[in-house]
């Protein structure tokens, strides 16, 4: 009895130990710009477009699923595929559009959260297991800290100037007019009665 219960232990261990080893190590990676760390500044009303570089090291192709994890409603994919296929060695960037809402306040920060899904293409075999990579990051609404506000420029019009330049222009266009209607009057030859 104890024979039969220590290959059975051995038999689920095995079992575990193969299944585990199958796709044990996986050689994928996400990389941006902004993380945890790294926080996207951007004004109100304003976009910008998040790079994420899908790295496949592994020795098989991997499919991928990319979704936005957050409720805040800032981010959306661009590319709006289902499944991108990463062929294994290679790397594929997917854009993620962030958009503040131009009535945001400055200083308000809408977490984003993007799940990667990674599943091993494996041939001739039926099982395989995936996993997931999150990329965490916060838009901070405003200007990083450190930095100049954008300049918007403004053009002030002096109303008053343009008046007097415009009636500058037209009183040269008068003096003009009324100095070539003389002379022409000057040199029109008098006509002499038959």
């Amino acid at each position: 009895m104890k024979d039969k219960k220590n290959i059975l232990i051995f038999s689920i261990f095995s079992i575990f130990i193969i299944l585990i080893s199958l796709n044990f190590v996986s050689a994928f990676a996400v990389s941006s710009t902004y993380m945890k760390d790294k926080q996207l500044y951007i004004m109100p009303g304003g976009t910008s477009e998040v790079r994420f570089l899908l790295q496949n090291g592994d020795g098989n192709d991997v499919n991928v699923m990319a979704n936005i994890q957050s409720v805040s409603g800032v981010a959306q994919i661009i590319d709006k595929r289902e499944v991108y296929l990463i062929p294994a060695g290679t790397d594929q960037a997917i854009y993620v559009n962030i958009i503040v809402p131009s009535n945001a306040s400055i200083g308000e920060k809408y977490p984003v959260s993007v799940s990667f899904d990674i599943k091993p293409i494996v041939p001739g075999q039926a099982l395989s297991f995936g996993s997931s990579i999150n990329q965490n990051f916060e838009v901070n609404v405003g200007i990083r800290p450190g930095e100049e506000p954008p300049i918007k420029k403004k053009i002030k019009i002096d109303w008053i100037l343009i008046l007097v330049i415009l009636i500058l222009i037209l009183a040269g266009i008068i003096i003009i007019v009324n100095y070539l209607s003389k002379k022409r009057k000057a040199k029109k030859p008098v006509k002499k009665g038959h």
